[in-house]
């Protein structure tokens, strides 16, 4: 990691490891991302270090590692997973935002110049507020890095695909198949089943991140719930950065929205 020159940050939840990176495993380069991921990808981790700190005693905290646990974590969720038991405890708070106030920010279609003949430009890659994809041009060639993009018309900016096509190489992640479900049916599903059990006096819990699809779902709802005469039902976002996150966004709307 402190042989590594450059960190091209696509979207907030790519940045989750970065304080490991910077505070743990001296990596001394520069990070570029644009400045809504660096928001995000802060909030991410604040959420993150604040459900982990409320964890129990230091003694008890190591139990997982005892034989028996470790038998069926190995059969189970580290089937995968290579030394398991060097894991290195959490970053803290302080180590949070030493590792975001390394990073200089982008707009997306900027530029940046890398060592003189290489330049790296951010493009909107529709995938949510503040995500992009990478252009790295010499006068040579081109390369494309394809991370996490959509291009369904949501709040992020939409996808730029133009300059992608003149690129020499494609560097793609995140890929599937086919779309294995769509997000029209879904939502329709979700607010039927949300519809019919307030009607008959429950209530109904969503499970998310604290950004990204959260702020088209709760525009979603509250257009629905409006339809529908269920405009008195509140919608509570229950983050410990819940307030900051749609500060920024701004995507609030009329409804009065508890936190």
């Amino acid at each position: 990691v402190s042989e590594v020159d450059v960190l091209l940050i696509s979207n907030c939840f790519s940045m989750l490891a970065l304080p490991f990176i910077t505070e743990k495993l001296g990596f001394h380069g520069k990070i570029y991302a644009t400045e809504p991921a660096m928001h995000f990808g802060r909030q991410l981790m604040e959420e993150l270090v604040h459900y982990v700190t409320r964890k129990p005693s230091v003694n008890r905290s190591e139990e997982w590692r005892n034989d028996y646990l470790m038998k069926m974590l190995q059969d189970g969720v580290l089937k995968d997973s290579h030394d398991y038991l060097g894991w290195m405890e959490l970053y803290s708070e302080d180590e949070v935002r030493r590792a975001v106030s390394k990073i200089q920010p982008v707009s997306f279609s900027e530029t940046v110049k890398l060592f003189g003949n290489l330049k790296a430009t951010s493009l909107s890659s529709g995938f949510c507020l503040g995500s992009c994809n990478w252009l790295l041009e010499t006068e040579y060639c081109k390369v494309a890095y394809v991370s996490a993009s959509s291009t369904f018309t949501t709040h992020p900016s939409p996808m730029e695909r133009p300059r992608l096509f003149s690129a020499d190489v494609l560097i793609l992640s995140g890929l599937t198949n086919a779309p294995s479900a769509d997000p029209d049916s879904m939502l329709a599903e979700l607010c039927g089943r949300l519809s019919s059990t307030l009607k008959n006096g429950g209530n109904v819990l969503i499970p998310c991140y604290p950004t990204g699809v959260v702020y088209d779902l709760i525009e979603y709802l509250d257009g629905f719930l409006d339809r529908n005469g269920l405009s008195s039902v509140p919608i509570y976002f229950i983050s410990p950065v819940a307030e900051s996150s749609l500060a920024y966004s701004n995507t609030i709307s009329s409804r009065s929205f508890e936190l």
